[in-house]
């Protein structure tokens, strides 16, 4: 942090700046590193550094982690259903079809969501 960076004085109960104390020295930073990656994290600007997503999870309640469960199995069904488009786009198959499979020397095994052919 700069030197030209703005100061900001405020008032804070004491329990809760030795619990920060506390992080601070777990997370080997300064108290003022501490509260600057802490309001980072609550504004969703931290990154890794390497150009890739980092997930801040402050799990606070059960609440905040319902939510945080809620948001990964939205991200899992979008990237899902993009890779299902880019096979049905690429390659012109679509993964959620029926499927026949075939054994050596017995011919096609139909899954039972396929319609058998006429006899």
């Amino acid at each position: 942090m700069a030197r030209t960076d703005p100061q900001l004085n405020f008032r804070i109960p004491l329990e809760l700046r030795d619990r920060l104390s506390e992080a601070a020295k777990e997370n080997n930073r300064s108290l003022t590193g501490e509260l600057i990656a802490r309001l980072e994290q609550s504004f969703g600007e931290a990154s890794s550094g390497d150009g890739g997503a980092t997930v801040v999870v402050p799990f606070d309640s059960a609440a905040a982690l319902k939510r945080f469960a809620d948001q990964l199995d939205k991200m899992m069904l979008d990237r899902h259903q993009a890779y299902r488009a880019e096979m049905i786009k690429e390659f012109g198959y679509d993964p959620d079809a029926p499927q026949i499979k075939r054994e050596p020397n017995k011919g096609p095994v139909h899954s039972p969501n396929t319609k058998q052919p006429k006899k």
